[in-house]
């Protein structure tokens, strides 16, 4: 039954996504479409985490989608305090192959949570370094488009600045 409930919510965040690509110069439907792809997917997690009865953080398909969640929350975030579309875009289409990789690889979730991670520090501990990973992957990007610019002669000293700044983020959570 969970995994039927992942098809619809992956396919409302995928069409969410991919249609808030299509639309040309219309920030307020784009935002409002890429806002309802990452609550489609903030949805599905939390009917995971409640038929599973623990925090769906064990497996490898449970992590992936919390990453699909956070890229394109951090996306969304750059996008709006730097107006780079283009961060916009990379981050939906990693949160996109995300979700491609959880439906060709189906995950066994299972309700058992082996007894080394049943800690209170579990939660708490895989979100942050989640949302860190999500944070130095952004940053990377950045910086190799910052690192293009400098072989076009055309460098721009505020997509090193951008890419420290979500250095910093990513170090500190």
């Amino acid at each position: 039954m969970i995994w039927n409930y992942f098809l619809m919510a992956a396919g409302v965040s995928s069409a969410s996504w991919i249609l808030s690509a299509l639309i040309p110069k219309k920030d307020f439907i784009r935002n409002l479409l890429v806002l309802m792809g990452i609550l489609s997917m903030a949805v599905y997690i939390g009917f995971l985490w409640n038929s599973l009865e623990r925090p769906p953080l064990r497996t490898l398909g449970e992590t992936r989608l919390w990453y699909s969640l956070f890229i394109s929350i951090i996306g969304l975030i750059t996008y709006y305090r730097w107006r780079y579309l283009w961060m916009l875009y990379y981050c939906l289409f990693m949160s996109l192959l995300f979700l491609f990789i959880n439906y060709m690889h189906p995950e066994n979730f299972s309700k058992t949570l082996m007894p080394a991670l049943q800690s209170p520090w579990f939660v708490p501990h895989v979100v942050v370094y989640i949302i860190s990973y999500a944070f130095l992957a952004a940053s990377s990007l950045v910086a190799i488009y910052g690192l293009y610019q400098v072989k076009r002669e055309r460098f721009d000293v505020k997509y090193m600045l951008v890419a420290d700044n979500l250095v910093y983020l990513g170090f500190a959570s």
